[in-house]
């Protein structure tokens, strides 16, 4: 033992002096973070989700930009796969079905597309994704409520983040210089992010059966909402506004509503000054007045690229391009950002997926959002207890596909893993429904445990 203590310590030491402290912690702590996360995956969802602030912390290895939470996603999508392979269940949800048919339609660019490597990373990353989406499907309620919970928790920390590191000295004029990134790939990306942490967030503020989820929503979402408008993303502050558009179908949000607004025009009023001198709400005016300004619509380069785009589709339209090639047909066409750099995607998310997976790509997704759709409302239907939380994560989602059409959110990896949780959480809550047993806790529970609670049951009702 006193060897083996030596010979860790003597490599710790020449990792330190050789690369950096942080890899030494890395070679201690990595170990128990795997062996915990293959222990219980759940655990590695949780602290991907909570990682997702330290985007900025990523390092490049090969070609590819590795961040905390990719990483943590990828191990627990390798915790999971002999999970489900070797589960007695091996049905898939129709949702799952059509998009494991999708990544099958996106496979197809490893024969023709000009950057095969691309079309490997996104599609490999897509399947880890969905295999977490499958094993989400298939928790206990109480996970699912706990993983909710994470969610808002980590769209919270990203918009108090937010807050504290951008600066005070904002213009107008130079909006975009000081528009809010924390790490992110871009400024949209942070507040796609952030959009979908909105919708569960507000709908704790209006769950009458949790104070503590209460609390967290009425702290989380002021910060999720000031995060996003730092941003100066027009097309997420317009999905911020549908998402609370949806959630006034809920009686209990409309009864909340009421009481915010009270509190909120409070506020205004002992800091009307304030507000309307403020820099930032002057920069978010600009750059929404223009969306309906002429002049504001001409000047956008979206216009350009969505007036293009259908020249790419046209020329390949079977399969298009290859998943994850668009910035490098892009080129050939025009289609260059200020910076000179290729455009990598559409704007537009059916417009992308035409690109790049062709009409037969198109037609598959067109499908799997059916689907989807379908299921949200079916669950809506069925749950009338659980409506206020299920209708938080699918305002999300129509916050998320508001902004779709004016960008490609699931280009990123965060996003694209968290839009997949969210969806195993909503055919979770359709199997609840068919299965009211599933939302006891009892399907989670050791047999033993399980029995007892069957056997109390009956007893009860004799």
């Amino acid at each position: 033992m006193v060897f083996f203590a030596a010979l860790v310590a003597a490599i710790l030491a020449e990792a330190m002096y050789r690369l950096s402290p942080t890899y030494a912690a890395a070679l201690v702590v990595g170990p128990i973070v795997v062996g915990l996360i293959a222990w219980r995956p759940i655990l590695g969802i949780y602290a991907a989700l909570l990682s997702i602030p330290l985007e900025s912390l990523g390092t490049s290895i090969a070609s590819s930009n590795i961040t905390p939470a990719k990483g943590l996603l990828v191990v627990t999508a390798l915790a999971i796969f002999p999970r489900l392979a070797l589960s007695s269940d091996r049905r898939l949800h129709v949702t799952h079905v059509w998009f494991l048919v999708l990544l099958g339609v996106a496979t197809t660019g490893l024969v023709f597309a000009p950057d095969t490597h691309a079309v490997l990373v996104i599609t490999a990353n897509a399947f880890a994704y969905l295999l977490i989406s499958i094993y989400v499907s298939r928790m206990d309620k109480p996970d699912i409520e706990r993983l909710v919970v994470v969610l808002v928790i980590s769209g919270g920390i990203v918009g108090a983040i937010t807050i504290a590191s951008s600066g005070t000295a904002v213009s107008a004029a130079a909006s975009d210089a000081a528009r809010a990134e924390l790490g992110f790939d871009s400024p949209n990306v942070l507040a796609f992010y952030l959009l979908l942490t909105l919708g569960p967030a507000l709908a704790f503020i209006a769950d009458g059966t949790d104070v503590r989820r209460r609390v967290l929503g009425a702290v989380a979402s002021p910060a999720i909402l000031a995060g996003l408008v730092l941003t100066q993303s027009r097309t997420a502050i317009l999905g911020a506004f549908l998402i609370v558009f949806v959630l006034l179908s809920s009686s209990r949000f409309r009864r909340v509503v009421v009481a915010l607004s009270v509190v909120l025009l409070l506020v205004v009023a002992f800091n009307f000054g304030a507000i309307l001198r403020s820099p930032e709400l002057g920069a978010v005016q600009q750059r929404l007045a223009s969306i309906d300004s002429l002049a504001g619509v001409q000047q956008d380069p979206r216009v350009l690229i969505w007036k293009t785009t259908p020249s790419i589709i046209a020329a390949h339209p079977l399969l298009g391009v290859g998943e994850g090639n668009f910035p490098v047909i892009s080129p050939s066409y025009g289609l260059y950002a200020f910076d000179l750099t290729p455009i990598d995607h559409a704007h537009d998310i059916f417009l992308t997926v035409a690109a790049e997976l062709g009409l037969i790509g198109l037609a598959v997704f067109l499908a799997f959002l059916y689907v989807f759709i379908r299921t949200i409302w079916r669950a809506l239907r069925r749950s009338p207890r659980d409506e206020i939380l299920l209708l938080g994560v699918a305002a999300a989602f129509t916050g998320e596909l508001l902004s779709c059409l004016g960008d490609y959110p699931p280009r990123t990896p965060a996003v694209l893993a968290t839009l997949l949780i969210m969806v195993g959480i909503v055919v979770a809550y359709e199997r609840y429904s068919l299965d009211p047993r599933r939302g006891s806790g009892l399907r989670g529970e050791p047999p033993a445990t399980a029995e007892r609670a069957s056997s109390v049951t009956r007893r009860s009702a004799s």
